[in-house]
């Protein structure tokens, strides 16, 4: 099954990682606009309405939240 179709047959939870970021913040309202429920995942805790969620790689920490309920990761 193509990706895009996986993704279109029903509301997803999508985590975005660098979701702060220019093309993370554009696909964020994107994704919202059409209706996903959209967090972020990142290297530092950041205000914002999105729900977000730390983690640092070179000491293999995450939020153990982050993945809960989580269907897509980009």
């Amino acid at each position: 099954m193509p990706v895009a179709s996986f993704i279109m047959q029903s509301p997803k939870k999508i985590l975005i990682t660098g979701g702060s970021g220019t093309i993370g913040n554009r696909l964020t309202a994107l994704l919202i606009k059409v209706g996903f429920d959209v967090s972020h995942l990142g290297r530092s805790a950041r205000e914002s309405s999105i729900p977000s969620f730390v983690w640092d790689p070179s000491k293999n920490i995450i939020d153990k939240n982050a993945l809960d309920g989580v269907d897509v990761i980009i």
